[in-house]
């Protein structure tokens, strides 16, 4: 990213939610862009402990309109700060989130320079004004519509070095101005495709979009690259995209490090032990670990994030093995299964 200076012109608080203690807040944010020669505003999330606690750091969602929309459309038409707020009370990371505004420029270069504006402007803008997480782990994108074309486009292009996650909500995929996904798909290596982020797409079985996304589903499967596909009755409508949006925040959560790390106990990377968990994420009921061995004895020990040990087990000679998470709580947890002198450690998480 290119340095760009900018003034914050605005700060307008269009939702405050006041004499509710703990909620969370919509203000919106302009400045002028150089790569636009226009000013932009944006609509910002702040969690609810955002200005209870000055010294912490959040990650951040980048969340996108679709065409003929404008920045404020989720705060007006999906409720986005109660619908985070809610989801925040409910389990979900504490996040910011930030809704730009797209002017009908479907996220790209081609038209008005609206992707040299978010990557070399708005992006900088945002780090250096509010306390967000400044690497992938911390960092998501979600678009409904032309936001659902620019988050898989941004998954693509800049997914393994920039998102945690991409969550498109009835995406106008396919072919826009001359930038054919398909083909960005298939000049990649398989080491590049493994590279991508987690990607979950939503589309109404109604929408006049829906035969794109079965189609880009479909094509997904064929070159072998894992993602979420959910399809629903339902329109191309606010009343749909609406019904979206907690899901969209739930993948960005799930998939956020957030400011809490792995204590030094866990002994990342894994050392020598092939093992795998599934299903992950999970959903209640079992998890099964493939301990990638039959011929040594293991120990599986599973931690929360603080690194509390909620399961200990020993097993031997077999490669295979179940635990019962019914009982525990949702959210990110780390399995670490090791012998005498090898181990894994996993990423699990509990929707």
């Amino acid at each position: 990213m290119k340095k760009t200076t900018f003034l914050l012109i605005n700060a307008l608080v269009i939702c405050c939610f006041q004499g509710l203690f703990g909620q969370g807040t919509i203000s919106t944010f302009s400045f002028k862009s150089t790569s636009l020669n226009q000013d932009m505003s944006y609509n910002v999330y702040l969690p609810p402990s955002y200005n209870q606690n000055s010294t912490a750091k959040y990650p951040v969602l980048y969340l996108f309109h679709g065409k003929g929309g404008r920045y404020f459309d989720w705060a007006n038409n999906a409720g986005a700060a109660a619908t985070l707020n809610t989801e925040i009370a409910n389990g979900a990371k504490e996040m910011v989130v930030i809704m730009p505004d797209g002017i009908d420029e479907f996220y790209n270069n081609v038209g008005k320079q609206w992707e040299s504006y978010m990557y070399d402007e708005l992006i900088p803008a945002v780090e250096s004004t509010f306390r967000v997480g400044t690497n992938k782990q911390n960092r998501a994108v979600a678009g409904l519509s032309m936001g659902g074309w620019g988050t898989t486009y941004y998954w693509i292009k800049y997914g393994p070095e920039m998102y945690s996650s991409a969550y498109c909500m009835s995406g106008a995929l396919g072919i826009r101005d001359g930038i054919d996904l398909k083909v960005m798909i298939e000049s990649m290596t398989n080491e590049e495709k493994k590279a991508l982020p987690p990607y979950s797409m939503e589309i109404g079985t109604e929408d006049h979009l829906y035969n794109l996304n079965v189609e880009w589903n479909n094509f997904l499967n064929s070159h072998e690259i894992q993602h979420a596909y959910l399809e629903r009755a339902g329109v191309h409508d606010w009343a749909f995209w609406t019904a979206c949006l907690p899901k969209a925040i739930r993948f960005a959560s799930d998939n956020f490090d957030g400011p809490l790390s792995a204590p030094e106990t866990y002994e990342l990377p894994l050392r020598g032990l092939k093992a795998s968990i599934y299903p992950n994420p999970a959903e209640g009921g079992f998890i099964y670990i493939n301990c990638g061995t039959n011929t040594k004895q293991f120990n599986i020990s599973l931690y929360d994030l603080q690194g509390k040990v909620g399961f200990s087990d020993e097993s031997s000679i077999q490669d295979k093995h179940f635990i019962n998470i019914a009982n525990l709580n949702k959210g990110i947890y780390f399995v670490r299964i090791h012998t005498d002198t090898e181990w894994s450690v996993q990423k699990l998480i509990i929707r």
